[in-house]
């Protein structure tokens, strides 16, 4: 009976394994890349485990499909499925992260973490009470016939004078956004307050994150890409976890000599309602250091000339871009 019962699971197992492509992705040293998004179609289906392997179902896929692997930082690659794969029902990417335009930089480090950690300066996040006004541009695409541009000033409070209100207890700026605009957003105005909060607590979520002293119960993948200008390039990948929601993948350009973030690069993918990934976003921001007089406010980073991006496999697209920022502290502007 023992016998059957292991043949039985053993032939359960075989069919499971048969019924998925197996799909690694590592570098051009063949070394794992864990945390790499896998799309089919050019639509986010999975991501790769810690040892850089992903299982895509058969049933997604079929004859003619493009399978493509994305990862910040290093040049996409793809292929088509045919019957040699799927027949061998496996498939290696060798991604190539020199294209990535930086120095050649030959450096060897037994652990990239501890690089980051010492090439970082700890840098708190925006979050205080404080408001926000800067210029926004935004394009909405609706469906492929409706497509919404929106320009004016963008205004945001971060909880301001709020008895109930904690240092550094909240995130970023939970008031409503305010839109000025000449440009009629009244079917749109909820979804441009939702992304536009999206954007904005994402790249502070980014850049949290980042900090060298924090989160390293989530055990990111850190990667080291070299040096640009005077920059050294790191790239920060983190799993899907209960409290992070969904993967991200995060690139920062950290200046040599004052250990500042100069800028933030962010890629992640999300669930839809189905609970399959279908939603991919992306970020982009420069770093302007800010140190307010009083030690309460300390250092911290205000986004300059951030762009955001977010779209659905139904098509929605969203791009938003945020320029010339200046915050008020208790009645004085600054920066």
């Amino acid at each position: 009976m023992k016998i059957l019962l292991i043949t039985i699971l053993l032939l359960q197992t075989g069919i499971g394994i048969a019924q998925n492509i197996e799909i690694t992705v590592l570098n051009k040293d063949s070394q794992p890349m864990p945390y790499a998004y896998i799309l089919i179609n050019s639509k986010p289906v999975e991501i790769s485990n810690a040892l850089g392997i992903a299982l895509i179902p058969i049933s997604k896929l079929a004859e003619r499909d493009t399978i493509s692997v994305s990862y910040l930082g290093a040049s996409p690659a793809w292929t088509i499925y045919n019957n040699s794969l799927q027949e061998t029902k496996k498939l290696s990417f060798k991604l190539d992260e020199t294209g990535y335009m930086l120095n050649e930089v030959v450096v060897e480090y037994q652990d990239i973490e501890k690089l980051f950690k010492r090439s970082v300066k700890s840098t708190p996040q925006l979050n205080y009470n404080c408001k926000m006004n800067a210029n926004f541009d935004a394009k909405i695409r609706v469906s492929e016939q409706k497509t919404f541009l929106v320009t004016g000033i963008l205004e945001a409070e971060n909880e301001p004078y709020s008895k109930n209100f904690t240092f550094r207890a909240h995130g970023w700026f939970h008031r409503p956004l305010k839109f000025i605009t000449n440009s009629d957003t009244a079917k749109i105005s909820r979804v441009l307050s939702a992304q536009t909060h999206f954007a904005l607590n994402n790249i502070m979520k980014a850049l949290e994150f980042s900090r060298n002293h924090m989160l390293d119960h989530y055990k990111p993948f850190y990667s080291y890409l070299g040096e640009k200008d005077n920059y050294k390039v790191f790239r920060i990948s983190y799993p899907e976890t209960i409290n992070l929601g969904f993967p991200f993948q995060i690139i920062l350009f950290v200046d040599k000599d004052t250990k500042y973030i100069h800028s933030v690069e962010l890629e992640a993918i999300s669930r839809s309602d189905n609970k399959n990934y279908s939603n991919i976003y992306s970020i982009k921001c420069d770093c302007e250091v800010y140190t307010h007089k009083k030690p309460l406010m300390n250092t911290v980073y205000l986004p300059v000339n951030l762009q955001y991006s977010f779209q659905t496999a139904s098509g929605f697209r969203i791009e938003i871009m945020i320029t010339n920022p200046s915050i008020k502290v208790k009645g004085r502007f600054s920066l």
